[in-house]
């Protein structure tokens, strides 16, 4: 009986996951290229944090490729990707370029494999 109970617990607590929101959905800026979220470039989300200074904030980036060099330059700042797959930020950067300011063979340790969650 007390195994039943159980059960049913976790049933009920797997589908109300989504109602709970996840990280993204606690979100305080939306960063959405299609317009329907507060920026639509996710470095103009970051540089509008600085109006909410020295706490820490998520924000969220809706599905789609993003073709810009971030720069991040506060603490405590969260990049939540919409879902994992659909979610991507992209720059090119000229390897001569990036072994100037790097050094050869180096590659970026923070920005290696970023993926967004989901």
């Amino acid at each position: 009986m007390r195994l039943r109970g159980i059960a049913r617990r976790l049933l009920l607590l797997l589908l109300a996951g989504p109602a709970w929101g996840g990280t993204g959905e606690n979100a305080e800026v939306v960063v959405s290229w299609r317009g329907d979220g507060h920026c639509r470039t996710i470095q103009g989300a970051l540089d509008s944090l600085e109006s909410l200074p020295g706490r820490p904030v998520i924000v969220l980036v809706r599905n789609g490729l993003y073709r810009e060099q971030v720069f991040v330059r506060r603490s405590h700042v969260t990049l939540v990707g919409e879902d994992r797959d659909s979610t991507r930020i992209v720059f090119p950067v000229l390897r001569e370029e990036w072994n100037r300011d790097h050094g050869p063979g180096q590659v970026c340790p923070r920005a290696h494999g970023l993926r967004g969650s989901g």
